[in-house]
């Protein structure tokens, strides 16, 4: 709860920098890594199944991130 605090706060009050943003992004994958742990309770799953888990917010998060640092690279990409 305190994380998610934090990164609301900044967010919400702070000038929106590169800083900003991977603090977010750590902080989305460490909460991420705590509810497949702790709340659904993978820790002794399987691996692949964990493992896939993990992965959404290790590949998802840093497409995030790329998609903010490079917004006018990635829509001269995708437009046609």
């Amino acid at each position: 709860m305190v994380l998610t605090l934090i990164s609301a706060s900044i967010a919400e009050f702070s000038d929106f920098t590169s800083t900003t943003a991977i603090f977010i992004g750590i902080v989305t994958i460490y909460k991420g890594w705590l509810v497949i742990n702790n709340l659904m309770d993978l820790r002794f799953a399987v691996c692949r199944l964990r493992c896939m888990m993990l992965g959404y917010f290790l590949i998802v998060v840093p497409i995030i991130l790329i998609a903010i640092f490079f917004s006018e690279e990635v829509r001269q990409l995708t437009t046609l």
